[in-house]
């Protein structure tokens, strides 16, 4: 709760996942929504209620593995979804496209997703590498 490596998921609906990936995607592309996006307004559910129609994931389900997939297959062939999980001691429980060259990376706690900013510094080290 104290790392500053985390961009939280203020929701009251079920779009925590989705809306982490739009946000982790519009912090990588820079998009220039970019501060209202990370606040959660409304720039942010539209994007996620997008993602779960082009992805065919019904809004308010649990996200898994599974919906990951799903969410993984809409996404360019640039972008690799990387889970990493409380539940498995932080370890990454799901990395997309392993390859590609920009890595969105998730929390999940509680059945909660947040944004990873930078994994050194989650980490607590002074160099990270993807491989």
């Amino acid at each position: 709760a104290k790392k500053q490596c985390f961009i939280t998921i203020n929701n009251k609906d079920k779009l925590c996942c989705a809306r982490a990936i739009v946000t982790a995607k519009a912090r990588v592309d820079k998009h220039p929504q970019w501060n209202s996006i990370r606040q959660g307004r409304g720039e942010q559910l539209e994007l996620a209620k997008n993602l779960h129609k082009e992805a065919g994931v019904p809004e308010g389900v649990e996200c898994g593995p599974k919906e990951w997939e799903k969410f993984q297959a809409v996404l360019s062939q640039d972008y690799s979804l990387v889970v990493l999980s409380r539940d498995y001691f932080n370890a990454v429980v799901y990395d997309g496209q392993p390859e590609a060259g920009m890595k969105l990376y998730l929390y999940h706690a509680e059945k909660h997703y947040s944004v990873i900013t930078s994994m050194k510094a989650f980490l607590e080290r002074h160099y990270y590498c993807d491989k």
